[in-house]
């Protein structure tokens, strides 16, 4: 005897009369609920936490520039790309969290052309990032010894 050609138990009619209930259910897309805005106090709180956060970074990065300054001048100088290679990649981490646009992108061309730039492309694009870091410890009023 066959399980598989079985007829079933239930009757073609009310499978019939079941039917437009099925089809409701499955047919009939559910909604999502509808999600509430934020409240516009806890968006301003939360770009407050930003900004505050994006300044800290900021002044943790000032502290640090000068002796990232040395570093590419003196890896830049003598060829050590490998040294301005982790000095980069560490000053992109710190700047992608502060608000640094031009030494970001000056930085993020420098580390793209250390892995595909010959020496002389190099060595300008290192100046230039040299230039930018003096120019932001110079708009942030950073004096030597501060």
């Amino acid at each position: 005897m066959e399980t598989g050609n079985r007829p079933s138990s239930v009757k073609p009619a009310s499978r019939l009369h079941r039917m437009p209930g099925f089809c409701l259910r499955v047919m009939i897309p559910t909604v999502p609920p509808v999600e509430q805005p934020p409240l516009p106090e806890a968006d301003l709180e939360l770009t407050r936490l930003r900004h505050r956060l994006s300044n800290e970074i900021f002044a943790r990065l000032l502290l640090e520039l000068p002796a990232h300054r040395r570093t590419l001048d003196a890896a830049c100088k003598t060829g050590d790309y490998r040294r301005l290679r982790d000095s980069v990649h560490q000053l992109l981490g710190a700047t992608a969290y502060c608000d640094a646009p031009e030494l970001d992108a000056g930085l993020r061309e420098l580390h793209r052309v250390l892995q595909t730039g010959g020496r002389d492309t190099i060595d300008r694009h290192c100046i230039r990032a040299i230039k930018l870091i003096d120019n932001t410890l110079h708009d942030s009023g950073y004096r030597a010894g501060d």
